[in-house]
C-alpha cells in the first residue's frame, strides 16, 4: 500500500537529479568536459570547445519537463563560425527499450 508520501517521492528526486544535471552543465568547465568525452570524434574536429557558451533557451514541450532536462550550447566552429550544441539528458532508473522513439519524439516536436 502506498501514501502520498511514497506517490511524491519519486517525482521529487527526479526532478532534483534533472535540476543537477543541468546546474552542472551550465558550468563551461563541466561542459566542455562532458562534451569532449561523449561528441563523436568527427564532431570535436570541427568544433573549438574553448569558445562554449551556454544558451538560456529551452526547447523541451511542455508536459515532458519533468523528466526531460535540455542544454543549448553555442560554440564557434574551428574556422569561425557560429554553431548550436543541443543535449536533452532524461534520467532513467531502468532500461527503456523504446528510448530511440521517444527521443525521435522530442525531434519531431522540435520541427514544428
Amino acid at each position: 500500500m502506498t501514501n502520498d508520501k511514497t506517490k511524491n517521492k519519486k517525482p521529487e528526486k527526479k526532478l532534483a537529479h534533472d535540476a543537477l544535471f543541468k546546474r552542472i552543465m551550465e558550468n563551461d568547465i563541466a561542459a566542455k568536459e562532458f562534451l569532449e568525452e561523449y561528441l563523436p570524434t568527427e564532431v570535436k574536429n570541427i568544433v573549438d570547445l574553448d569558445t562554449i557558451k551556454v544558451e538560456k533557451e529551452s526547447y523541451i514541450e511542455p508536459n515532458l519537463t519533468k523528466r526531460l532536462s535540455d542544454i543549448v550550447y553555442r560554440v564557434n566552429t574551428k574556422n569561425h563560425q557560429e554553431a548550436f550544441i543541443y543535449i536533452a539528458a532524461e534520467h532513467q532508473s531502468s532500461v527503456d527499450q523504446l528510448m530511440p522513439f521517444r527521443l525521435w519524439r522530442y525531434v519531431l516536436y522540435q520541427l514544428k
